[in-house]
């Protein structure tokens, strides 16, 4: 797999919209140029968003994108041979993130080297590495067996995962149809010791036993209102007293009555109609009232008829309260208590009935938990059979002298049956109250229960026939795998200590600190120290110094950094040809005399890897590359800028020097009757200031300043220092002339000196370049060189339109083409 371009780079960093437009693809060898704050970090940290895991985990993936994003629509998208499409974060459009590709970087040094406080050089990863060491030969002979052995027992103990994922989804599937929302958690392999005594007849039975009890405790309010109402119904036996009953019906009241009195109400009694009886006693009562009232008034006149009674009052009122003594208040009270009883009877027989009723409908909406049915009882018949006594009873008590002859038996014995009947009725209210009771369980306690049993029932299903025991047969496998992972652990650890005793990281970094020309320290680990592990020892002293950041300095940290990088790769990688190499900036600090070295090894090491990526804002690094890779076809340079990546300009070819193409682009944009104003003021200011820096060096041949050799001449030391105004010629070019420019390099000094270095003091001073101030001071340098240089000023002009002209005839073929 080769990268062929960046498709589309979006709000990551500096990277605002970027779509390729370029007029070739990546090819073998890419060498990018681009100054600083161009986005070359920016760029080599998205090679790292697709490499495998090993060489960027995930994890730093994440933070590095979550670091680079401006939005939450960010990302990145690469376009590879075969039409592959990888994509950053990952989406159904971007797959298999995982290229072998090294990109070294300010993140690689502080990962793997020194990360500004403490120098710390992580192990290679030499699993798959072939060393030449016999012992390590042997070791990794032994561990690539142990691997496949458990690799076959990891197979197949994956395959008795698969099998019980499959029967828990099954299984889940049959839950959900009772709980539509659960999920059964059966998240690790059961052990032998799990695998339930139960058949699965029993267990498939008592599932179904709970979920009816579910389906019931999902309403607890109904169970419980069920129970109330259950409570709240009653079932009463009939109470009567027969024996006195009967002798009620056969007694008469009358038989005390003196015999006049007797004789009287007898014979009155013999001229009314039967059915008058029950009118005539009450009279008799209130005749004796009557009489009664009348002796305590002095009155003898008969209260009926007006007859004197004078000698006759006391005898009447004796006959009178003889007839009506005690006996027969009694008799009227049997009568009221008996009617009493009755009445009560037929109020329990409808009372029963409707509770009947209510005990059918509950008995018949809970049958399935019963284990025996409602009693089959008839309980209406016996209405019609108290309703006769009832009469009977209201007969004797409105004729006290009647005999009432009844048989009582057969009734008797209806309400004996009755009251059985009753009583089974009771019993099985009981039943019910009880078993519903006992049902009264949470629905969350149904569901542990019910999930507890579908465990088993998985267990079952995955344990297969007792001759198959799947289960026992998967730990067996897992003690293998164990047995085979220690081994791995003892014989690892034995090819660690044989690594630490060859010091293989500590050696191949040696060599290759003596290729880039660092031979005057050597380093060593410490492999004691697994916090700052790296001890340096400079060749004219014994001592060894183990702080790395006071030890070396900058040039000598970059020289270590890259030197582990190319050790890493070169003991890591055996695959070249499907291998990417990202290198980015490997010369921070270095001398001209090890950037050539650097350039040189760059080359030697990795021309025969898949691809390579060279990213430096130096120049010179890029001259001393360009030349190694020599094939054209094999080789392409872009420059990055402000977050594009575009054709390298003929400007810029070759590697010569920045002052061509920044003057190209001074000469576009005030040529440009409607220019970029705010693109320009992020970089022209800076363009501005070096060209005349570069222009005047070579002017004057001042490199340096006077005061100090390491510091490179700046515009205002040109102006203050070095140019002699007075002896300028007395000519004009535009706006130029001998008067006017001190004062126009002033302005043109102050104006962007703040925006080339960032001085903020010089930002308030200068405050803001306006659209005007841009495009004069653009236009006023121009006319300085001419005016210092007409002959200089004319020749760049012309190269510059040549290489335009080149352009266009370029761009012209390759259309005809």
């Amino acid at each position: 797999m080769s990268i062929l371009k960046f498709i589309e780079i979006k709000k990551l960093s500096i990277f605002d919209n970027f779509s390729w437009n370029c007029s070739e693809d990546f090819r073998k060898y890419n060498l990018i140029f681009g100054f600083n704050g161009s986005g070359k970090s920016t760029l080599s940290n998205l090679f790292n968003l697709i490499a495998k895991n090993q060489n960027f985990p995930s994890e730093k993936k994440q933070d590095l994108f979550d670091d680079l994003k401006c939005s939450d629509d960010a990302k990145v998208k690469f376009l590879c041979t075969d039409k592959e499409t990888l994509l950053y974060p990952l989406t159904g459009d971007g797959h298999n993130n995982n290229k072998s590709i090294y990109v070294f970087n300010s993140n690689f040094v502080a990962d793997h080297v020194f990360d500004g406080r403490k120098g710390k050089i992580q192990k290679f990863n030499v699993a798959e590495t072939v060393l030449e060491d016999p012992e390590i030969v042997e070791l990794n002979e032994i561990i690539e067996k142990k691997e496949l052995d458990k690799g076959k027992s990891e197979s197949e103990q994956e395959e008795y995962k698969n099998s019980f994922e499959a029967i828990k989804q099954q299984f889940n599937k049959k839950f959900r149809e009772t709980f539509p929302s659960g999920n059964l958690r059966n998240p690790n392999f059961p052990d032998v010791q799990s695998i339930p005594t139960e058949n699965k007849s029993d267990l498939e039975l008592a599932i179904r036993q709970k979920i009816s009890e579910y389906q019931i405790s999902k309403d607890q309010a109904a169970l419980i209102a069920d129970i109330e109402k259950l409570g709240n119904v009653s079932f009463s036996q009939i109470s009567l007293d027969f024996p006195s009953l009967k002798t009620l019906l056969n007694t008469t009241a009358r038989e005390k009555a003196v015999t006049t009195l007797k004789s009287k109400i007898e014979t009155f009694q013999a001229k009314v109609n039967e059915e008058d009886i029950s009118k005539i006693e009450p009279w008799y009562r209130f005749g004796k009232l009557l009489l009664e009232k009348s002796n305590q008034t002095d009155e003898t006149t008969c209260p009926l008829c007006n007859s004197n009674l004078n000698n006759t009052i006391i005898d009447l009122i004796k006959e009178f309260g003889e007839y009506f003594d005690s006996s027969y208040e009694e008799f009227k009270q049997n009568i009221a208590d008996h009617t009493r009883q009755l009445a009560t009877a037929q109020i329990f027989c409808t009372a029963n009935k409707d509770s009947k009723t209510t005990l059918q409908q509950e008995a018949t909406k809970y049958h399935a938990m019963l284990e025996n049915k409602m009693p089959d009882i008839r309980i209406d018949g016996l209405t019609s059979q108290i309703k006769t006594l009832t009469d009977l009873v209201d007969d004797k008590g409105n004729n006290s002298s009647k005999i009432i002859d009844f048989e009582l038996t057969n009734i008797q014995s209806a309400i004996e049956n009755y009251n059985e009947d009753i009583k089974k009725l009771n019993d099985f209210k009981d039943e019910l109250i009880s078993t519903l009771q006992a049902r009264r369980k949470s629905p969350e306690t149904l569901e542990t229960d019910i999930r507890r049993l579908y465990s088993k029932l998985i267990i079952l299903e995955l344990n297969g026939h007792e001759d198959k025991n799947n289960v026992k047969k998967y730990h067996e496998l897992s003690s293998q795998i164990a047995t085979y992972n220690n081994e791995l652990i003892q014989h690892s650890t034995a090819k660690m200590q044989r690594l630490r005793a060859l010091k293989l990281e500590a050696k191949k970094v040696g060599e290759y600190l003596e290729k880039l020309g660092i031979n005057h320290f050597t380093i060593d680990l410490n492999e004691e120290d697994d916090n700052e592990n790296i001890l340096i020892k400079y060749n004219n002293s014994e001592k060894i110094r183990k702080r790395l950041r006071n030890t070396l300095s900058d040039g000598e940290k970059t020289a270590l950094a890259f030197a582990y990088f190319l050790s890493k790769v070169t003991t890591e990688v055996k695959d070249k040809g499907n291998t990417i190499i990202v290198i980015d900036d490997p010369i921070s600090s270095l001398d001209d005399n090890r950037l050539y070295q650097t350039a040189y090894l760059i080359h030697k090491e990795f021309k025969d890897y898949r691809q390579l990526f060279i990213l430096s804002h130096n120049l010179l690094f890029m001259k001393f590359l360009n030349p190694n890779f020599r094939v054209k076809t094999s080789k392409s340079c872009y420059l990055i800028n402000r977050g594009c990546i575009s054709d390298l300009p003929k400007s810029l070819q070759n590697f010569q020097s920045p002052y061509f193409y920044m003057l190209e682009s001074l000469l576009e944009f005030s040529s440009d009757e409607t220019p970029n104003y705010e693109e320009a003021r992020k970089y022209l200011p800076n363009y501005i200031r070096r060209i005349l820096e570069t222009f005047f060096s070579f002017k004057y041949a001042q490199l340096t300043t006077k005061s100090n050799a390491n510091q490179s001449a700046g515009l205002e030391y040109f102006i203050s220092d070095i140019i002699d105004f007075e002896t300028l010629p007395d000519t004009s070019v535009g706006k130029i002339s001998k008067d006017n420019i001190q004062d126009k390099l002033s302005n043109i000094n102050k104006l962007c000196d703040g925006f080339s270095h960032g001085n903020t003091q010089h930002l308030d001073e200068s405050n803001f370049i306006t659209d005007d101030a841009l495009r004069n001071i653009a236009l006023e340098t121009i006319d300085i060189i001419e005016y210092f240089d007409g002959f200089h000023s004319t020749n760049l002009k012309k190269l510059i339109s040549k290489q335009t002209e080149d352009d266009n005839v370029e761009v012209a073929i390759t259309a005809a083409g």
